[in-house]
């Protein structure tokens, strides 16, 4: 499922290009409307110890800004998408924005203009894909240090797959039939972004991305790679 709002600041402001952080933290304290599912969300998740995902994802600010130096002026209306596969999640968020009628983003408070939900759903094997968040392929050297892989490295298709059957399993409770195929369709563009005091690295891009229609709604709905409940790895489906 899909909601997209539409905010309005109560006056222009601007907020750092790492905004990532907040717009989870706005999401997680409209979800405080029902306390208990907002501290499983938060501290638990989906799936098992060891694969733990919180199921959904959001894509970067649009509308009525622009980038100046290091920041983003906010400066009327803008657009945000979040999407989970959990109907809970959904129903949850929507209350709130319903009783409250407001996003907090920063120290600043926008009031929720529209609400719009989406139930897009993906029924093909094959469709070509462009990033709304950058995606984020990562895993841990024996030292516990984070490696982040590009497209083009050898180790970044097996990692993705890996991630996406583990949050399969998180979803559906068993494995997957088939894993998922994504090619690259241009340049990957890579994007550094400070998130919760940590640099990550990810990558934007046009891909094909394959595999049976079920786990490509699964990561419609919940993002490719890792990272996704911090805004990373949502992506469009456009035309051939």
């Amino acid at each position: 499922m899909q909601i997209r709002l539409t905010l309005e600041p109560r006056q222009p402001f601007a907020i750092p290009l790492s905004y990532h952080y907040q717009i989870q933290s706005a999401i997680y304290h409209l979800l405080n409307v029902n306390p208990d599912y907002a501290h499983f969300l938060h501290d638990t998740g989906y799936g098992s110890t060891s694969s733990r995902f919180r199921l959904f994802t959001f894509g970067g600010l649009s509308g009525k800004c622009r980038i100046v130096g290091k920041e983003m002026q906010i400066e009327g209306r803008i657009t945000l998408e979040i999407r989970s596969i959990s109907e809970e999640f959904c129903k949850i968020l929507k209350q709130a924005l319903l009783e409250r009628e407001e996003f907090r983003l920063f120290d600043q408070t926008l009031s929720v203009r529209m609400i719009e939900v989406g139930e897009k759903h993906v029924t093909a094997e094959r469709v070509s894909i462009v990033t709304r968040s950058p995606i984020v392929v990562k895993c841990s050297d024996e030292a516990g240090k984070t490696i982040y892989y590009a497209p083009h490295d050898a180790e970044f298709l097996p990692l993705l797959q890996n991630n996406f059957s583990r949050k399969y399993a998180a979803c559906f409770g068993t494995e997957p039939e088939g894993g998922i195929l994504l090619l690259p369709q241009n340049q990957p563009r890579k994007v550094v972004t400070r998130c919760k005091g940590i640099w990550v690295t990810a990558y934007h891009g046009k891909f094909l991305l394959i595999g049976k229609p079920e786990s490509l709604d699964l990561l419609y709905q919940t993002g490719l790679g890792s990272k996704n409940a911090q805004g990373f790895g949502m992506f469009d489906i456009i035309d051939d």
